[in-house]
């Protein structure tokens, strides 16, 4: 590039040819009479933007089809380009989601204990390489831990048996938070104590996934 510079000041200094100047600099006259065909790109940007906008769901293959039926003499490379540069590639479509997260439940603000109650799995490893598990269950306005039970497996008996355990201690909450995993055990722990809940008066008042919060 300090070459191809220096080339006009030695052509006007010592008034030789462009041949002799090259070849006293050692450049190459085709790098010296190169001239750009790079085109202005801010048109096309903005036509591309544009497009992106007015065409929500079109990704790039298909807005470089429209420009090409307007006329514009571009590849679908460059599209790609500009269209990634321009941010356009982070307009995902939503996830798909299970059926049981379409519909979002409202959060609530709890403002007395036995009000909320979280309940989920956390996992560990021991030093022998085998995997624990932990059944944590917390009261959300408290933040006391009500159980934390200790296993290698937890079968649905055992989560029954965990939950009856914390209610008949602390009584039964008005909410109880789980995801998809603890949801079915939770329903059967309600279904296997409605003689009891019907003497106490007192039951849960509907399950709340964690996926759906």
């Amino acid at each position: 590039m300090r070459r191809r510079e220096a080339l006009p000041y030695l052509q006007k200094t010592y008034a030789i040819g462009e041949r002799r100047a090259c070849r006293v600099l050692r450049v190459c006259r085709a790098t010296v009479q190169y001239r750009s065909v790079k085109i202005d790109v801010a048109p096309l940007r903005a036509r591309i933007v544009e497009l992106a906008r007015l065409r929500l769901r079109y990704g790039f293959r298909r807005i470089h089809v429209l420009l090409r039926r307007e006329g514009w003499a571009v590849n679908v490379k460059r599209v790609h380009r500009l269209y990634r540069q321009e941010g356009l590639s982070m307009r995902l479509r939503p996830p798909k989601r299970r059926r049981a997260a379409a519909v979002r439940l409202e959060r609530r603000l709890t403002t007395a204990e036995n009000q909320s109650w979280s309940m989920d799995f956390l996992s560990d490893t021991l030093a022998d390489g085998r995997r624990i598990r932990f059944l944590a269950m917390v009261d959300n306005f408290t933040r006391e831990n009500l159980a934390l039970d200790v296993g290698f497996s937890f079968k649905a008996a055992r989560v029954v048996d965990v939950l009856r355990r914390v209610v008949r201690r602390y009584g039964a909450p008005r909410r109880l938070q789980v995801d998809n995993e603890l949801s079915a055990f939770v329903k059967e722990f309600e279904a296997n104590s409605i003689v009891a809940r019907r003497r106490r008066g007192r039951a849960f008042v509907g399950i709340r996934s964690r996926s759906c919060a």
